[in-house]
């Protein structure tokens, strides 16, 4: 198995400017290294290999229940009002995004 760490460079500054956050030197170089340990934990988990009984044993059913894809069929100028709605009523908003608190460390 190989390690993410030796051949993919994550580019926090580009993810932080298109997720809207505003991100210290220091937050970059966490973030840098806890996206490297996801990504490296997704390669370990995708080599785990586990079959149906053994999913039931566990108490996992191979069902999928998925919802139905319903549209509120909402005009586009209905859609941005109530974007501008949701933005106004956050507690802080920028450049017209909701700024919320961090909640991963």
């Amino acid at each position: 198995m190989s390690d993410v760490n030796t051949h993919i460079k994550i580019d926090t500054k580009n993810l932080a400017k298109l997720s809207y956050l505003d991100l210290t030197e220091g937050e970059h170089n966490m973030y840098q290294k806890d996206i490297k340990n996801i990504l490296n934990f997704i390669e370990i988990i995708q080599n785990v290999s586990i079959d149906e009984k053994d999913m039931q044993d566990i108490g996992f059913a191979p069902i999928q229940t998925l919802r139905d894809d319903i549209s509120d069929d909402l005009s586009y100028e209905d859609t941005i009002e109530k974007g501008k709605k949701l933005i106004n009523a956050a507690a802080e908003s920028k450049d017209n995004a909701v700024l919320v608190k961090k909640v991963i460390s």
